[in-house]
């Protein structure tokens, strides 16, 4: 098996992972193995006999899921380190009776493909910023709620890194720009319809301009991802999605964005549906595919938007993602040890003040990201600037109007100045 054929593989139906039954959990897991080692016995798990097998299995599958089951197991032929340890066989004459031994060699294999960044992303040398190993939970758990539901929105407060943590769900997910399987599009007052869905569009044809009917974003993504000859998940982002007129952009297609109507059983008659030609794949109406997932993110302190439509809230899941979620992924990206430490500890004490503010709360709390920022200035004035430049602007927003405004202020400067 290819890495390529592992991949879809992991994207087909044969590796749902909704669960609703841990017994059909734990058999694809196990029929991922068969398909690795080739043995189609009741424990494909004997195959693998020495430690060298058990690091290749983990270098070659870089699955999450596979991972979390070998780590936690559960039930018949459940991969946790103990049945791992009843069945291998080391190679360097070590006491073959020390059990402890080969439980301590396995914990050292699954932390480093785990725990240390070598996540599908980082093994196969892509370019492209990967969180680190902090945050490989919290991908895992997302990405399971996303197969479950089907749409998720991502809020929290400013700073989290809610955009970057939906695209690397959908990298976990096996879905990149470069296959055309991720699309990102942001929402504003001015996006509509005929950005989404479709609309008429000038062309210009020679010596006159016309009108055509074109598709929107998600309908050629949709387009595409019923084309796909393999049973491929796709992943649709929409950043800053209550930044955008819900019912204006999307219409009556609010309809087949309904988990429960997937497939053609939503179908519907879209707004130019007259215009759509023969042996198009929505002559008939439009649908969403099965294997279309949507991700929308939002910040829920922005004051100039509205409260998110009610029927929004019916079709998407809600994940809550908090300030401390996603501070060790981002800050472990500033290189210095000493300033990435400095930087956390600021970022724990301001927090710590807005969270105990009445007023604000832990909504307000400031995420890891402007911490970041920290990487762009390498003067002895560094902290100054990182404040003056990029925290005091936001917190003066969040006082603003309060009573004690300018007093709330000065505290919060005392405590991001108190190291």
């Amino acid at each position: 098996m290819t890495k390529e054929d592992f991949k879809i593989y992991l994207a087909s139906d044969k590796t749902n992972v909704i669960n609703k039954n841990v017994g059909l959990w734990i058999n694809s897991m196990k029929k991922i193995i068969m398909e690795l080692t080739g043995d189609n016995s009741d424990d494909p798990f004997q195959s693998i006999t020495t430690l060298k097998q058990l690091e290749q299995l983990l270098k070659s599958s870089k699955s999450p899921l596979l991972l979390k089951y070998i780590q936690e197991g559960n039930g018949r032929g459940g991969g946790a380190v103990k049945h791992f340890a009843d069945k291998l066989k080391l190679d360097n004459g070590s006491d073959p009776d020390n059990q402890d031994f080969y439980k301590d060699k396995i914990k050292e294999l699954i932390k480093k493909y785990t725990k240390e960044g070598q996540n599908i992303n980082t093994i196969d040398n892509q370019s492209n910023m990967t969180l680190q190993s902090d945050n490989n939970d919290l991908n895992t758990d997302i990405s399971e709620l996303l197969l479950a539901s089907h749409n998720i929105v991502l809020h929290g407060a400013p700073g989290t890194g809610k955009t970057f943590l939906a695209k690397q769900i959908a990298q976990a997910l096996g879905c990149t720009a470069e296959n055309g399987t991720v699309k990102m599009v942001q929402f504003h007052p001015s996006y509509d319809y005929s950005d989404f869905m479709e609309g008429l569009r000038p062309v210009d044809k020679g010596n006159s301009l016309e009108f055509e009917r074109k598709n929107g974003a998600f309908k050629d993504f949709c387009k595409n991802a019923i084309k796909s000859t393999e049973n491929i998940k796709y992943v649709f982002i929409i950043d800053e999605i209550n930044r955008g007129e819900i019912s204006k952009i999307l219409g009556e297609c609010m309809f087949s964005i309904d988990p429960g109507y997937l497939g053609e059983k939503g179908l519907v008659d879209t707004q130019y549906q007259n215009l759509v030609k023969e042996g198009d794949v929505f002559s008939k109406g439009f649908f969403r595919p099965e294997n279309v997932y949507i991700i929308g993110t939002m910040n829920d302190i922005d004051r100039g938007v509205e409260a998110m439509d009610l029927a929004m809230r019916r079709r998407f899941l809600f994940i809550e993602v908090k300030a401390e979620d996603t501070q060790d992924a981002i800050l472990n990206t500033i290189t210095d040890d000493e300033v990435r430490e400095i930087a956390r500890v600021k970022m724990n004490k301001l927090n710590e003040e807005i969270r105990g503010n009445r007023e604000l709360g832990e909504d307000y709390c400031i995420g890891a990201a402007y911490f970041q920022k920290i990487e762009n200035y390498n003067s002895d004035d560094k902290w100054e600037c990182l404040w003056k430049y990029h925290l005091k602007g936001l917190l003066k927003e969040y006082v603003r109007g309060l009573e004690d405004g300018d007093s709330l202020l000065k505290t919060f400067e005392k405590a991001y100045c108190a190291i």
